[in-house]
């Protein structure tokens, strides 16, 4: 299991779903303003899941990212500051910064 600490208050610009690749783009923006945009590929999703029931008030903020492996799939969760969650899981994980 990875935590990617360093991402805990970065804004959520967009997730984007290529349906026909089933590759997951999501983009953040580290609350530090040294560090760039910060990309978060899933490659061949095969389940994207996005609450935005807001329970904890509004927020674009993130609280963690986890991202767990294992021989088959990588699981990717976001917890935002709102209480909402997004859960992707693929065949694999790329973590890029532009």
């Amino acid at each position: 299991m990875k935590n990617i600490s360093h991402l805990h208050d970065a804004t959520l610009i967009d997730v984007i779903l290529n349906w026909e690749s089933g590759d997951v783009v999501i983009s953040l923006k580290p609350s530090d303003e040294i560090l760039n945009m910060f990309i978060l590929r899933v490659l061949e999703c095969s389940m994207v899941n996005i609450t935005r029931d807001l329970p904890w008030g509004k927020s674009v903020s993130v609280n963690e990212v986890t991202i767990n492996e294992d021989i088959e799939n990588v699981y990717c969760s976001i917890e935002m500051q709102s209480g909402d969650k997004i859960e992707v899981v693929g065949q694999k994980i790329q973590l890029t910064s532009s």
